[in-house]
Formats: C-alpha cells, sequence, structure tokens
C-alpha cells in the first residue's frame, strides 16, 4: 500500500504487524501499583525481634517458613514481614508508615502499644495527621497515622 505525494510507503504486512504491536501494548500496559507484597528488614537478633513484632503488630508465623537466618510473619493477607538475620540499617530518614482508617483506631493501636511495654511517642495532632511513632528494637521507626477527620469517632 503506498501512500500518494508522499514518499512513504508500508506494506499491508507492516501495517498489521504495526496493529498488533499497538494491541499488545495496550493489553501489557502497566497498572498502578497500589500495595507493596512484602518488606524485609535486617536485624540483629531474629529471636527478639521476631518476638516484638509477633507482639506488638499481632503477627503470625506464616506456616512453615522459620529458617535460621529469616523469619516471615503475616498479617492476613496484607502486610507480611520478612525479618533476616544481619546488620540492621542506620538511617535517621528510614521509617514505616502504617496507615489506619479512624482516629480511635490510632488511640487503641497506642493504647496496645502501652499495654505491652513499648515506649512510643504521644499521639500528635497537626492539620490533616493524627499518629505516633516507636522504635523496634533493631531502631527502626514505625508510624501509625490516619489521615481521617476528627469527627469520624
Amino acid at each position: 500500500m503506498s501512500e500518494e505525494g508522499t514518499g512513504y510507503r508500508t506494506s499491508l504486512r507492516e501495517e498489521e504487524e504495526a496493529k498488533v504491536r499497538i494491541a499488545l501494548a495496550k493489553t501489557l500496559a502497566m497498572k498502578r501499583l497500589d500495595r507493596i507484597n512484602y518488606l524485609q528488614l535486617e536485624v540483629a537478633d531474629l529471636d527478639r525481634s521476631g518476638r516484638w513484632y509477633r507482639r506488638m503488630l499481632s503477627l503470625k508465623p506464616a506456616p512453615t517458613v522459620r529458617a535460621n537466618e529469616l523469619v516471615i510473619l503475616k498479617s492476613g493477607q496484607d502486610l507480611t514481614l520478612h525479618l533476616v538475620r544481619g546488620s540492621p540499617a542506620r538511617s535517621r530518614h528510614f521509617r514505616i508508615g502504617l496507615q489506619l482508617d479512624s482516629r480511635p483506631e490510632v488511640r487503641a493501636w497506642r493504647a496496645h502499644m502501652d499495654h505491652n511495654g513499648a515506649t512510643a511517642s504521644p499521639i500528635e495532632e497537626r492539620d490533616s495527621y493524627y499518629g505516633f511513632i516507636l522504635a523496634d528494637p533493631d531502631g527502626y521507626v514505625l508510624e501509625f497515622f490516619t489521615a481521617a477527620p476528627e469527627d469520624d469517632e
């Protein structure tokens, strides 16, 4: 097939191949990432950190997964934490943000931390933020927060 006056020539086969490539690209289009499958942290003491995360975040060991160098903990299907024996990262900018649906949930998690002996910050409120932070045994900072308005109670 030729386009008169343009000097541009394409064959019917090339046009069909182009259509197939476009259709394939649309089919394979990248979808938006909206969740993290797991978070892996290096910890100094697997047993200590495993106990802490089970107690503080109510995580459960993954079935049949326990090795000398790895502990896998889960919270339903949404949160999976891999603890690996190693040297914990030291960065004052690294934080694990755990977003909750409401202010009462933030208060309930804060009370849970108190009950289990964790040293957590007071709940802070500013603009649309309502939350608190605490550090795990290796110094990783966890932030429990919501952006829900005050009238959600």
